[in-house]
């Protein structure tokens, strides 16, 4: 990703029977909340190149999910797959705050 100022984390990628790609993500940094994001590519795209991130949930809060041994917990819901009608169409989720 190209964003020096956001960290991303926590991705699911998915790739159809084109050889099109999609990669879900979380996303933050000190003044943001945890964001939801996608990118992409298509079989014609250069290798190894993806699309600029696009953000299709912004966060609305801070997020402390302290767990029974007082661990922060984050990222067990990332999950990016395949219609199950035409096996072409992406759907993605996402965690965010």
């Amino acid at each position: 990703m190209t964003d020096g100022s956001l960290s991303y984390f926590f991705p699911s990628i998915m790739v159809n029977q084109y050889g099109h790609a999609v990669m879900g993500f979380s996303g933050s940094n000190a003044s943001q909340y945890a964001a939801c994001y996608y990118t992409g590519r298509v079989v014609s795209d250069p290798l190894g190149e993806m699309a600029q991130p696009v953000m299709y949930k912004a966060g609305t809060g801070p997020q402390n999910n302290i767990d029974g041994y007082g661990r922060n917990r984050w990222g067990d819901y990332s999950y990016t797959t395949l219609d199950p009608v035409d096996q072409a169409t992406f759907w993605t989720i996402q965690e965010y705050g």
